[in-house]
C-alpha cells in the first residue's frame, strides 16, 4: 500500500469506529442513568487512535486520548457524566471526525479543526467528578435548568466556521450528531 492508500484505509477504519463510538453516546444520553452504557467507548477510541497513529497524526490521536482517560475514569467510579461532561466528549470526538473528513479529502490545511478538540478534551481532563446519584435527581436537575443556559455556543444554530484552504469553509462541529446528543440528554 501506498502512503495515501494507507491513509484512506486508516481513516475508513477509524470512521467505523467513530460511528460506533457516537452511536453509544447517543445511546447513553437517552438515559445517563446507565454509565456502564460506555464501557466500549475506551477501546473503540483506543483503535481511532491507534490509526490515526499508523498515519502520523499524533495530534488527533492524543486528542482521543483526552478523551478515554476520563471515560475510563468515570467508567471505573460508576459516577455520573453531567450533561456539560457529555458535550466536551461530543466536541473532542466532532473535532477529530472533522479533522479525518479533511484529511481524506486531501486539504492541505487542517490543523484547526483540532483546535476546539483540543480544548474540550482538556476541559474535559479537568472536570470534576460528582457523586453518583439516582436518575431522578438527574431528571429533577434538568428540569431546573431553564433551556436558554442549556443551549451551549455549539448547541445553537449559528455554527463556528474556519477557513481552510481559502476559499473552502467547514463547519467546527458536527452539528447534527451535537443536536441530537444534546436533544436526548435534555429529555
Amino acid at each position: 500500500l501506498g502512503k495515501s492508500e494507507l491513509l484512506l484505509a486508516a481513516l475508513r477504519e477509524a470512521r467505523v469506529e467513530l460511528a460506533k463510538s457516537k452511536e453509544i453516546i447517543d445511546n447513553f444520553a437517552a438515559d445517563p442513568s446507565d454509565i456502564a452504557k460506555l464501557r466500549d467507548i475506551p477501546s473503540l477510541l483506543d483503535r481511532i487512535a491507534g490509526a490515526l497513529r499508523m498515519v502520523a497524526e499524533d495530534d488527533a490521536a492524543s486528542v482521543l486520548d483526552g478523551v478515554t482517560a476520563p471515560v475510563r475514569r468515570y467508567l471505573e467510579s460508576g459516577r455520573i457524566i453531567e450533561r456539560q461532561q457529555l458535550e466536551l466528549v461530543a466536541r473532542a470526538l466532532s473535532g477529530v471526525e472533522l479533522f479525518m473528513d479533511s484529511l481524506s479529502e486531501g486539504q492541505a490545511e487542517h490543523g484547526d479543526l483540532l483546535v476546539q478538540a483540543k480544548q474540550a478534551a482538556s476541559d474535559l481532563a479537568v472536570a470534576p467528578m460528582v457523586a453518583a446519584r439516582g436518575w431522578a435527581d438527574i431528571e429533577e436537575t434538568m428540569a431546573d435548568e431553564p433551556d436558554e443556559q442549556a443551549e451551549t455556543e455549539f448547541g445553537s444554530d449559528e455554527a463556528e466556521t474556519v477557513k481552510v484552504d481559502g476559499d473552502v469553509e467547514r463547519q467546527q462541529i458536527d452539528a447534527e450528531f451535537l443536536e441530537i446528543l444534546l436533544g436526548e440528554a435534555r429529555e
